[in-house]
């Protein structure tokens, strides 16, 4: 729980228990047909254990620090899973079909967040002091404005209560908490979720260079009204003939429905936080820091507790996929593959506050919007409304240029470029303050943009090379552009109470409110006629990764017959194996045909030592903002025990020994 912007005091323990049984029966009915089940049973415990007796004290993109806010924290899930299906053949059809059946039993405890949370958000603008902690004023009686980023804000109220001034006092000095949050109440929330997906599917040999694959698959589930699920597939492969007669091109095509289930643990939060259960307190600008009140307190102060739905309408995300690829076969042992894939996602989850307040209705104090005034639609009886909506959209193009090469026993190449183009208007969904919330909740179109998850170019190279004294070279180089980030003001000023509200490129420069970065000109107070930041607007940077595996293979024992004990060559990638998980190595090793092989390796990730920064703060009152806060981590997944997705991504190496028989 530390390290970023946590700091040591927010540390808190925490342990998994996994217990996993799986049993398989297979079934050989006739020659044409085969009958397969399979049974799965988990059992998941998670626990931790944290203070939550000392209120945590949130300054955006600056630190966090105070209590762990976690107390005795614990999560057990039962997870059944039954899979039937069968293989028949006829002529030339080969027919699928079967269902499999899930069922999730969930019990939670989490007390989080019952010591409270005081959160400094910056402020748009507030009085400049001099170097005596004196108004500087522009002119008789009118002070000099500026924004404040959030550390600014946290030591103008430390500073105000130094000197013994009120709460207002402080608070007209630009100081004093934007939020403070608290939850109570009974923290044990247990539910269970039933899905179940039939199919059926026909891959059908029309000509000996022509194969059609039809099929349909229906997935339904409980916690939610949804009944449509039905998820067509096409998939199309085709052989043309040359002169010779040799079929050196195939060209693929498909189309496919691919439905996502919508996680139990939305329904929990909605279980959990129904103003019954467990009640959740936001009150935006508190007067009483750095003193909890108690819940009893607030509630009598008429402060009403913010809850979460479902909506009834709530429909399962799904995507429609296409996509079109040709494979050509070349000289030298050499493929060359062109993909374009398409993809278009619908009812992507959104969490949205329903009861924020009206546009325009703010109160506005010296041309300063005031957070958390306004009217809101249902009335303020009715408190911060979260509704879990499927109102998200996605989509993408991508092209992807695959080769690979075995030009001879001793030298193979494989490597894919791809150039991919995504636009979203959410990123994922689950507790706030999370990506899943638009910045505008009357406006879901204003959110739609650049994805998070895109990266314009990226290039992969895997080679495997034979080198003097029996040594294998297998250089492993990756080339990524960098990953969009958000901008944000870092306030609420829309009433949500999310810090979502992004700036606006400023059209007036002499605007209190205008910050001056490297990046524009950007209004953390947005007014009619400016332009708001698209979202993802900035980039963090590109990563640069080169590799090595040096390696020396030992063959010894009887020979087996042809290939035992190798395990093929870069040149062909085995079936399941990615660029980037522990498979990899086989295809790096070389092989052999002797019983055993004895392969000692060193790996070396990040050879030059390339700075890859990540973790880019987007909050423009922030004091960081711009900066990058962690290191990349490279591609993921990592290559011998992870060394090529080293978490520091620092220079690295990994010595290792392999047995393979």
């Amino acid at each position: 729980g530390i390290g970023q912007f946590s700091l040591p005091s927010r540390a808190y323990a925490s342990g998994t228990t996994e217990h996993n049984g799986q049993l398989t029966e297979t079934a050989v009915v006739s020659a044409q047909a085969v009958n397969e089940t399979r049974f799965q049973f988990a059992h998941t415990n998670t626990f931790q254990n944290g203070d939550n007796t000392v209120p945590t004290t949130l300054v955006a993109s600056a630190f966090i620090g105070g209590g762990a806010e976690i107390g005795r924290s614990y999560t057990d899930i039962d997870h059944f899973e039954l899979t039937n299906f069968t293989t028949v053949t006829h002529k030339t059809h080969t027919i699928r079909f079967g269902v499999r059946i899930r069922r999730d039993a969930l019990t939670s405890a989490s007390p989080e967040n019952f010591g409270g949370t005081f959160s400094f958000f910056g402020v748009a603008a507030a009085p400049v002091l001099d170097a005596n902690n004196q108004i500087v004023h522009s002119s008789p009686g009118v002070p000099e404005l500026a924004p404040l980023d959030s550390i600014q804000q946290y030591q103008r109220t430390l500073l105000g209560e130094s000197l013994g001034l009120s709460t207002q006092m402080i608070r007209n000095l630009g100081g004093g908490a934007s939020q403070f949050s608290i939850a109570s109440g009974n923290p044990l929330t247990s539910l269970s979720q039933f899905d179940a997906s039939p199919f059926v599917q026909d891959d059908w040999r029309l000509r000996p260079n022509l194969t059609i694959s039809l099929g349909m698959r229906y997935e339904v589930q409980t916690n939610i009204h949804d009944w449509r699920d039905f998820a067509p597939r096409l998939g199309v492969a085709w052989s043309p003939r040359v002169g010779s007669g040799r079929r050196r091109t195939v060209v693929r095509a498909g189309f496919g429905m691919f439905y996502d289930r919508v996680a139990e643990t939305l329904t929990l939060q909605a279980l959990r936080f129904n103003r019954v259960t467990e009640q959740q307190y936001v009150i935006q600008n508190p007067d009483f820091f750095p003193d909890v009140p108690s819940v009893a307190t607030l509630a009598s102060q008429s402060q009403l507790p913010s809850w979460y739905e479902m909506d009834h309408n709530l429909r399962a995300p799904y995507l429609l996929q296409s996509v079109v690829s040709v494979e050509r076969q070349l000289p030298r042992n050499t493929t060359l593959a062109a993909t374009f894939v398409n993809v278009h996602s619908l009812h992507l989850l959104q969490l949205v506050n329903i009861n924020s307040p009206i546009p325009g209705t703010q109160e506005v104090t010296g041309g300063i919007t005031v957070p958390g005034t306004g009217v809101r639609p249902l009335g303020a009886s009715t408190g911060n409304l979260f509704l879990y909506e499927s109102g998200g959209l996605f989509n993408q193009n991508m092209f992807v240029l695959t080769f690979n090469s075995r030009i001879s026993r001793a030298f193979s190449l494989f490597g894919n470029y791809s150039l991919n183009h995504m636009n979203s208007n959410v990123d994922g969904v689950g507790s706030p303050p999370v990506p899943g919330s638009p910045s505008n909740p009357y406006d879901l179109n204003e959110d739609y943009g650049r994805s998070s998850l895109e990266r314009r170019h990226r290039l992969q190279l895997v080679g495997s090379m034979g080198a003097p004294f029996g040594l294998r070279l297998s250089p492993f180089v990756i080339l990524s552009s960098g990953a969009p980030y958000n901008l944000v003001i870092g306030q609420d000023l829309n009433g949500d109470t999310l810090p979502l509200d992004r700036p606006a490129f400023a059209a007036d420069l002499t605007r209190k409110t205008v910050r001056q970065t490297p990046f524009g000109a950007f209004d953390a107070d947005p007014i009619a006629g400016e332009t708001i930041v698209p979202r993802n607007y900035l980039t963090g940077a590109a990563l640069i990764s080169l590799n090595l595996r040096v390696g020396r293979s030992f063959g010894f024992g009887s020979r087996s017959g042809s290939g035992a004990g190798g395990v093929g060559a870069l040149g062909r990638l085995p079936a399941g194996a990615r660029v980037g998980d522990g498979s990899l190595l086989g295809m790096l090793d070389g092989g052999g045909d002797h019983r055993f092989t004895l392969t000692v390796s060193v790996i070396g990730a990040n050879i030059i030592n390339h700075t890859n920064p990540g973790g880019y703060v987007g909050t423009l009152l922030s004091p960081l903002f711009g900066q990058p806060t962690l290191l990349n981590g490279g591609f993921g997944g990592g290559i011998g025990g992870g060394a090529f997705g080293s978490p520091a991504n620092n220079r690295r190496l990994e010595f290792q020994t392999r047995l393979s028989f």
